[in-house]
């Protein structure tokens, strides 16, 4: 995000409101270190929600996969690795819902979890990876 904000312009650091240098006369992009600080106070649950939001606005669900993934160098209160099941749209690979998986359970209860939290999906193609097996359909189809 750092290397894409020092690629942007004056206009387009004037319209997203950066600081501006008055010494230099100029607008500077925001440092590796500030994305960091910024994105690290941000309710990663909150977060998760709106952009959520925003994809099912703006997209048709015709077809979503479902796939667990564990992040890399990203570690829980614990100390495990934190792992991730996602369902994302075909083709744009937008975010529709994601959920952590918790401690002492697997991508397959974790996905009934996630299929939950859906929006209507009714007549969309629903694809889960190998280690995903597809779970039972939530009370509410």
């Amino acid at each position: 995000m750092a290397e894409f904000a020092a690629s942007l312009d004056q206009r387009h650091l004037r319209l997203l409101r950066c600081w501006r240098d008055r010494g230099r006369g100029r607008y500077v992009a925001p440092s590796e270190s500030t994305f960091r600080r910024v994105l690290g106070s941000v309710d990663a649950a909150l977060f998760d929600a709106a952009v959520a939001a925003w994809v099912r606005q703006h997209e048709r669900l015709a077809a979503l996969a479902v796939d667990g993934k564990t992040l890399k160098a990203c570690r829980d209160a614990g100390g495990r690795q934190r792992t991730l099941v996602s369902a994302v749209a075909h083709g744009s690979g937008a975010p529709v819902a994601q959920v952590p998986v918790p401690a002492g359970t697997n991508e397959t209860a974790t996905a009934r979890d996630l299929l939950d939290l859906l929006p209507p999906v009714d007549g969309a193609m629903i694809s889960f990876d190998a280690a995903t097996p597809t779970p039972r359909p939530p009370a509410k189809w």
